[in-house]
């Protein structure tokens, strides 16, 4: 008797450390929503815009992918700068976004500008569209 209840325990044991397991397996595996903008001057009048990242979406269509780029502004609200797309993004959710823009488009005030990108990406299984929005890259276009 005595055996089978220290089987009993153990085999109770193994299951909750398998059920905690898998369940943080899942949380571990789950990838998050990402943007990651780079801006680097091609010539004295061109940039390049490099928007890459990954968006946690079920589902995906052609065309569900727009880029906005904006200057962000400490006491006013954040002027779009710059609208690409439609893009899409790839089977898995992860999306790169590469386009020029005129620099002088980048100069949003006196001084340093800063920049940031906003990835809006559909998900067609949910309806619903999500923002993400990227590190603000400083600089004077």
């Amino acid at each position: 008797m005595r055996h089978a209840r220290t089987l009993t325990a153990f085999l109770a044991a193994c299951t909750l450390s398998t059920a905690f397991l898998a369940g943080t397996a899942g949380v571990a595996g789950a990838a998050t929503d990402s943007a990651l903008l780079v801006i680097t001057p091609v010539t004295g009048i061109k940039c390049l815009v490099v928007v890459k990242g990954h968006a946690d979406v079920a589902a995906v269509e052609p065309g569900n992918l727009t880029v906005r780029l904006f200057g962000a502004d400490a006491f006013d609200d954040d002027d779009e700068l710059e609208r690409e797309g439609p893009l899409s993004t790839a089977p898995t959710g992860d999306y790169s976004a590469r386009f020029t823009v005129a620099c002088a488009t980048l100069d949003e005030d006196l001084g340093d500008d800063e920049i940031f990108a906003v990835a809006s990406v559909f998900d067609p299984a949910t309806g619903v569209t999500v923002d993400i929005r990227s590190n603000t890259v400083t600089g004077t276009f």
